[in-house]
């Protein structure tokens, strides 16, 4: 009786699993490239928070400086919050081919939820484009990402982690994919419930009424979560020329620090959310765990044949967006990663038992 419902569970999580991969790849795969073309003379205000981080804002800036197929008023409005003298001094000596304005928001709150509401309140009009200090937009990343935002309003736009020779690196742009593949898919299907500061794109009357408790002041990070939510509709750009490129954490410390950071926005989300988004990570926990146990009790037979269909599908159904998110190279390991995906799982599902981060 026990090994029959052992074997029924492991099957149920699989196919839920399934399920759950299939509904977000054919989402994504069913996007239809539109006709893109920014209308002549419209606002774009590219808003960039930065904080001790004057060295990787003027690098953004030399990307800035390459931007093509820029055909309306651009300008850079960069949020100085609270740097220290130094990168304060040397925020003020930078230059760009666009006009720079640079502001200091009012409050110094945990994260940088005050210095986005400071600079998102300041633009009056046009579209906001969002990214970040230590961000490489690609040369269209203007005039495709602002094109879109004319179209179709806010748009949720995506930041592949560079490719190094490293571990780390493997892992952090497979947890990445992952992420991209759930906050995108869900977008394609009009539920938005994330953005990635790295790259967003809106109308700037979509937040005439948005204010600091929207943004949950009260937890260090965040903020794009809390804004996307508070927008209520979003659509996803998978279109490689909108992309922005950065660098993923150079250590396995750095990459725990960050998620720890991001997962203790997640208890804020609405219930509706957070069982939407615990099904995938609970079925990946428990084909884990009931696999390990199948091990243990010689029930190995079923449940790795159930597994092994289940692999086969997911690889069909994701190969192309492993491509378009740019992470081919690791579809070829998806059977390692994805059984390293469920022990990440259940590790950081321990982490919530840990006091939240208090700083960002």
């Amino acid at each position: 009786m026990l090994s029959t419902t052992i074997i029924i569970a492991f099957g149920l999580s699989c196919l839920i699993n399934t399920i759950y991969w299939t509904i977000l790849c054919v989402s994504l795969n069913r996007i239809e490239e539109p006709k893109l073309d920014v209308t002549e003379g419209n606002y774009v205000t590219i808003l960039v928070c930065s904080k001790n981080d004057s060295n990787n804002v003027k690098t953004l800036l030399k990307y800035l400086n390459q931007q093509i197929k820029v055909t309306t008023s651009v300008k850079v409005l960069i949020v100085n919050d609270f740097s220290d003298a130094y990168h304060s001094e040397e925020l003020k000596k930078l230059n760009c081919r666009f006009p720079i304005t640079l502001i200091h928001p009012k409050e110094n709150l945990q994260g940088k939820k005050a210095a986005l509401l400071s600079g998102l309140k300041s633009i009056k009009e046009g579209i906001i484009l969002l990214t970040d200090a230590d961000c490489r937009p690609r040369p269209e990343w203007i005039s495709t990402l602002s094109s879109q935002v004319q179209l179709q309003g806010a748009v949720l736009g995506y930041s592949p982690f560079a490719r190094q020779s490293s571990l780390v690196n493997i892992w952090v742009r497979y947890e990445g994919y992952i992420t991209a593949l759930q906050y995108l898919g869900w977008a394609a299907l009009n539920k938005p419930y994330l953005g990635v500061g790295r790259s967003i794109g809106l109308q700037s009357q979509a937040i005439t009424q948005l204010s600091i408790e929207d943004l949950n002041p009260t937890i260090a990070s965040g903020d794009d979560d809390m804004l996307i939510q508070y927008l209520q509709s979003a659509i996803p750009s998978v279109y490689p020329a909108a992309y922005v490129d950065t660098d993923s954490p150079a250590t396995w410390k750095a990459y725990w620090t960050q998620k720890r950071r991001h997962y203790s926005i997640s208890p804020s989300y609405p219930l509706k959310l957070k069982i939407r988004l615990s099904t995938f990570s609970f079925s990946q926990i428990l084909i884990f765990v009931l696999g390990i146990v199948s091990v243990i009790m010689k029930l190995s037979l079923v449940p790795l044949t159930v597994w092994c269909i289940r692999m086969i599908w997911i690889a069909l159904v994701s190969r192309r967006t492993f491509v378009q998110l740019e992470q081919k190279d690791l579809w070829f390991l998806l059977p390692i990663l994805d059984g390293l995906l469920s022990i990440y799982y259940l590790v950081f599902g321990l982490t919530f038992l840990l006091p939240k981060p208090k700083s960002w």
